[in-house]
């Protein structure tokens, strides 16, 4: 998470159990950003066995855990007292002040803490947790992230960032002088794991502009936060974009729409009853941004101008957004068709909305891949999904290429 609050936050709602919870990383010290670091650090103590909690974070850690645990030494006191007896005793922290290199081997897993660019931090740190079969690299805000895209990539100022969806990640082959990253290797960013997502980030040309292109997703119904899942988009703004078009592969609600139907999205319903503004909010960020435009009026216009030029058919509607994995029952469709929802999907909304918090344009394309179910007598698999994708390919491409030449 960005800040120690979010961390608590994210331990709170998520499905991790704060008990389970033994050590801390800090990536910086801000007092804004470490409110939630007592209920974190009481969460974590078990109250069946002593088992202290070690906290790794930059020189100044041990000075702010002992402030605050000071400061909230009575609330903590309260919360203890209830507690049987017998377990009160042995609640301990540890402070690890670290310099980069690594800070934590156990066998099963490396920590390895690395300084990052931050101008308001003295020092600021990122890790990179390594297992035998997994790395991930995770960092306080967007910095650290968009200093090795900048270092490995070199882009210049994206037009557009695309983010594509589900068996869409074939036109990547359309850039030309592209070059790109793995996930894993970008701090704060996640490997993907489901069929039809690369999960890595290319920057190139497309339509005779430089574009920064995010083939696949991570996605909160893979247990990561929804901070966590539109943290991209972040990047994206970091780097420079200034427009965003979401692509996804959805379920048609609509009777009209048939497999293979692209369908420009002009509004949203968010159903996922997730918000990725939750929280502290971001440097740059507007605390309560408008959604009464979310998809950019200008956007939509020159997707279907380019659909024209493309010759490829576009529909327009409303998407829906749900949390997954599960597809839809019948009767949720029903229900989702009644709101007036035309597609269905497990993404984009989230994207949507950090968008507008940080006020920048905001489009998507859905490419409709089956009907929903109920709406014909065939069962809903992820293959079909791709294999939509795939025949759409073409027309897709075209779209997308001749959208961003209008930028």
């Amino acid at each position: 998470s960005a800040t120690v609050a979010a961390a608590a936050a994210t331990v709170a709602d998520s499905a991790l159990q704060p008990r389970n919870l033994r050590t801390l990383f800090l990536t910086h010290l801000h007092s804004d950003h470490t409110v939630g670091l007592p209920d974190l650090i009481l969460s974590a103590w078990t109250l069946e066995r002593e088992v202290p909690l070690e906290i790794y974070g930059p020189p100044g850690t041990q000075a702010m855990v002992d402030h605050l645990l000071a400061a909230y030494a009575a609330d903590i006191r309260n919360r203890i007292d209830g507690l049987e007896p017998a377990n009160t005793t042995g609640y301990q922290v540890r402070v690890h002040e670290i310099t980069p290199g690594t800070v934590f081997d156990d066998g099963n897993v490396t920590v390895t803490a690395f300084a990052v660019p931050h101008g308001d931090w003295e020092v600021a740190f990122g890790y990179r947790f390594q297992s035998a079969d997994r790395s991930i690299v995770i960092s306080g805000d967007t910095r650290a992230s968009e200093a090795v895209v900048r270092e490995r990539l070199t882009p210049g100022v994206p037009a557009v960032a695309i983010i594509l969806g589900s068996g869409l990640g074939n036109a990547v082959e359309r850039l030309s002088n592209g070059r790109n990253l793995r996930y894993q290797e970008i701090p704060g960013f996640y490997g993907t794991a489901v069929e039809g997502h690369a999960g890595r980030l290319h920057v190139g040309t497309l339509g005779g502009r430089e574009v920064l292109v995010l083939a696949g997703r991570f996605h909160m119904y893979e247990g990561h936060p929804a901070r966590a899942s539109v943290f991209p988009v972040r990047v994206a703004h970091a780097l420079g974009a200034r427009a965003v078009l979401a692509t996804n592969a959805a379920g048609g609600l609509n009777p009209a729409y048939t497999p293979g139907n692209l369908v420009v999205v002009t509004d949203q319903i968010n159903l996922s009853a997730q918000n990725p503004l939750i929280g502290v909010v971001e440097p740059g960020d507007l605390r309560f941004p408008d959604m009464s435009a979310a998809y950019s009026p200008r956007l939509c216009a020159h997707l279907r101008a380019a659909a024209s030029d493309a010759g490829v058919p576009v529909r327009e509607g409303t998407y829906v957004g749900l949390l997954g994995p599960t597809y839809e029952t019948p009767a949720e469709v029903r229900m989702l068709q009644r709101l007036g929802a035309d597609v269905t999907g497990m993404s984009t909304v989230a994207e949507a909305i950090v968008a507008a918090a940080l006020d920048i344009e905001f489009a998507a394309v859905s490419l409709v891949t089956n009907p929903a179910a109920g709406l014909s007598d065939a069962p809903i698999r992820h293959e079909d999904v791709t294999e939509a994708a795939a025949r759409a390919a073409r027309g897709f491409g075209d779209l997308l290429e001749r959208f961003v030449a209008r930028l």
